[in-house]
């Protein structure tokens, strides 16, 4: 959308947003809001999580991806946050790559990652290895 297109639909929306009855200031502003912020990441949003181009493309990380995994003097680059690791095991064995999931913690925070090699064995990888 160009910025002209643009302007003229956020008018639209708020001359919409102000023929009905407004509870409040605030939840206008909130709504017209949320609607910019649609507009301005839908494309971002759409490249990352149904086209996959910034992973494909390697021209950046996309947003699911949760950084470099070096280990075993390799780099990991297919991280992503996991919540639940016997959740996220079951259904990664039909996967048929090499999982590996660390809890990395940084200044009290942690978080727990998946991160795929997909190249090369696994012979050196085991339970409670560092580096």
């Amino acid at each position: 959308m160009n910025g002209y297109n643009s302007r003229i639909f956020f008018l639209e929306f708020a001359d919409w947003q102000g023929a009905g009855p407004v509870d409040t200031e605030n939840e206008t502003v909130r709504d017209l809001e949320k609607l910019v912020r649609l507009v301005r990441d839908l494309m971002l949003l759409a490249n990352n999580f149904v086209s996959f181009k910034a992973f494909y493309t390697r021209t950046g990380q996309a947003i699911f991806q949760a950084g470099t995994l070096y280990l075993d003097s390799r780099s990991c680059e297919l991280c992503v946050t996991v919540n639940d690791t016997a959740k996220h095991a079951l259904l990664a064995n039909s996967s048929n790559i090499c999982l590996v999931y660390c809890d990395c913690t940084r200044a009290g925070q942690k978080i727990t990652i998946a991160a795929a090699f997909t190249d090369g064995d696994s012979d050196q990888l085991r339970v409670g290895r560092n580096g």
